[in-house]
């Protein structure tokens, strides 16, 4: 092949700088003589990171064609078909192009992928097994082999595989899905250990202490910290210099950043704020870094001044395109989980910087500002837990949007079973072994009680199969449980609290979509505080409805509340009755669904947290601020 051209390394500096605008202008000035094939690729990536998918696709195409021998232009165009959500196409190109290249590693794994996302796991493992064995033994088809048999509920396979693969990283998300979340913290720690500015590492195991019982509060934060310093090590200092006026009064600019601007379980508690913010002091920026858009992403973008759509998250696009925005007020709303942009968040593309919503600690960074909690959730004395200061929103950091056509309230199975079903459709992985055996006591204290137990992941019958596995090592007679898989639709979903009587959290990683759900379909929910946040939020969330008797201090405590309500049919009959009884309408009428009135709390800890930083940059330049 003929040698790239220069101007093909230049718009990839260019791009690496997150000036794509520029790289695309230099890219498509070329296209006037004989562009190298690789040009359409530069612009294919280019387009699809300013979220114009439909160029990217285009361009990627024309790539493809002027040199169908390339396998990175054949993956290039599988990946923008991909991102499109067009899946099948995406997998006839890589089809395509293996027929005549069929020992191309990353082709072959690429193929391997996307059968197993297709859910076509058997075809998927049949083509990585008879690779060739250069093919078959390298790290991407390591990874693509283990996918698929880990999708087929084969994690004995799957985990030999990885360790023998040197792929520790897929062994531990082999150790979460099994349940055994304290050896999955124990092998990211050694590596962080190995490894200490991988930030990879770190995020992943800052986010998985969350789940684990016995980790001290020390650890935990050191393991946020050393995130923040593994990124500040990679990114170096943050720029503090942005074109804002420090006017304490003034109307603001805020950027709200996640991955998680689609249907996701943070929405019920965002778009309450995001149809009740005031305009007149508000101009809010959505910074989407998600290639997936859906209704959900339709509905809050006209909630919302401006939508930024980036969605390869580029941090350094991210960072520049908020700057250009002038956004005063940076909010992020993932912590570590998935997809995370804290490192844009540390390179501060605003003067005051929020971490808020979707992460139940603190986000190790020294350049988040503030992190907005309640005073249950984070009580006084809270602050060496944190990286960021908190400010509190009393009576509760959250505000849940009242659910649109859900089920009509059902009376208690109990009434007509003759007995007291226990249920929880929290997450499995935050199912620890202190849960099941608080669980395993409360049932064996209430006799011919049930426990109803459901989550989306619980879709095939190994998930299942695996969890049942895990209530017979805690001592629970599996005949007493039952395990739905996912319902059809949202609606379903809720009809599915009709089969409990009293809901069972979750320690030390408690719910809240969970629990704002099972009170809205009438079911009282039991909870055990704890000392961090994770281990907090049911507290929070039963208290602002006028349920903290059924907050536990301990797990006899637990056993006890459950107990006794699951003997109270009368009062569990009395709030799935409707009227101004049901706790339905308890919650409606509580301060956890008033969100005028949350909205004008969180936009005064806001605004609090810009005088505060317009009376810093006074102090630091001598002089007063204009009012």
């Amino acid at each position: 092949m003929k040698a790239p051209a220069p101007y093909l390394g230049q718009a990839a500096a260019l791009m690496d700088a997150g000036r794509f605008e520029e790289a695309q202008a230099l890219l498509m000035r070329q296209l006037r003589g004989k562009p190298h094939p690789h040009t359409y690729h530069l612009l294919a990536i280019a387009f699809e990171t300013l979220g114009q998918l439909e160029q990217a696709i285009y361009y990627a195409q024309k790539g493809a064609g002027a040199d169908p021998n390339d396998a990175i232009l054949a993956a290039g165009l599988a990946q923008r078909l991909f991102v499109a959500g067009r899946s099948k196409e995406s997998l006839a190109q890589l089809e395509a192009f293996a027929a005549t290249r069929p020992a191309d590693a990353a082709i072959m794994s690429a193929r391997v992928a996307m059968l197993t996302k297709l859910d076509r796991e058997q075809e998927a493992l049949a083509l990585a097994e008879g690779s060739p064995p250069s093919v078959r033994d390298g790290a991407l088809m390591i990874d693509a082999r283990a996918g698929a048999l880990t999708k087929l509920g084969r994690l004995d396979d799957a985990e030999q595989l990885y360790t023998a693969g040197g792929r520790p990283f897929g062994r531990v998300h082999v150790l979460m899905a099994r349940g055994r979340t304290e050896e999955a913290a124990a092998e990211l720690k050694s590596l962080c250990e190995k490894f200490p500015n991988d930030e990879g590492a770190w995020t992943f195991y800052a986010s998985t202490l969350n789940y684990i019982e016995n980790v001290s509060l020390e650890e935990v934060l050191r393991a946020h910290r050393q995130y923040g310093a593994a990124t500040r090590q990679r990114i170096g200092s943050a720029n503090t210099s942005w074109n804002v006026t420090p006017d304490p009064d003034r109307k603001l600019r805020i950027g709200i950043v996640s991955p998680d601007l689609r249907l996701h379980a943070i929405v019920s508690f965002l778009a309450p704020l995001l149809e009740n913010y005031d305009r007149s002091q508000w101009h809010v920026t959505a910074y989407s870094t998600h290639f997936k858009q859906d209704g959900v992403s339709a509905r809050l973008k006209g909630l919302v001044d401006q939508w930024r759509w980036l969605p390869t998250s580029h941090t350094q696009l991210l960072v520049r395109r908020m700057r250009e925005d002038n956004i005063d007020v940076a909010i992020e709303l993932s912590g570590h989980t998935e997809g995370h942009k804290l490192d844009a968040m540390h390179a501060r593309p605003a003067p005051v910087q929020v971490t808020y919503l979707g992460y139940p600690n603190t986000t190790g960074l020294e350049t988040i500002d503030l992190r907005i909690v309640d005073s249950i959730t984070d009580p006084p004395g809270s602050e060496k837990l944190a990286s960021e200061r908190l400010a509190r929103i009393d009576p509760c950091f959250l505000c849940f949007k009242p659910i649109d056509g859900a089920p009509e309230l059902a009376p208690p199975p109990m009434i007509q079973a003759g007995r007291v079903m226990f249920g929880s459709f929290n997450l499995p992985k935050k199912i620890s072994p202190g849960t099941l055996a608080m669980w395993g006591r409360l049932l064996a204290e209430t006799p011919g009680s049930g426990l109803v137990l459901k989550h989306a992941v619980l879709e095939k019958e190994w998930t299942r199969e695996l969890l049942r596995a895990r209530l017979v090592d805690a001592g629970i007679d599996t005949r007493r449980v039952t395990i739905l898989p996912p319902a059809p639709s949202y609606a379903d979903h809720l009809g599915s609290y009709a089969k409990v009587d009293v809901a069972l959290d979750t320690y030390p990683y408690h719910g809240t979509t969970t629990t704002c759900e099972a009170m809205w379909m009438g079911v009282p929910v039991i909870t055990l505080r704890g000392d961090r946040h994770p281990a907090r939020v049911g507290a929070s969330l039963l208290s602002v409805v006028g349920l903290g008797d059924l907050v536990a201090e301990d797990a006899s405590d637990f056993v006890r509340i459950a107990a006794g309500l699951g003997a109270d049919p009368t009062r569990l009959a009395a709030w799935r009755t409707p009227g101004p009884g049901s706790l339905r309408e308890i919650m409606a009428r509580s301060p956890l669904c008033d969100a005028p009135a949350f909205a004008r709390r969180f936009e005064g800890v806001i605004r609090d947290a810009w005088r505060a930083w317009c009376a810093g940059r006074a102090a630091d330049a001598g002089t007063n601020v204009p009012r």
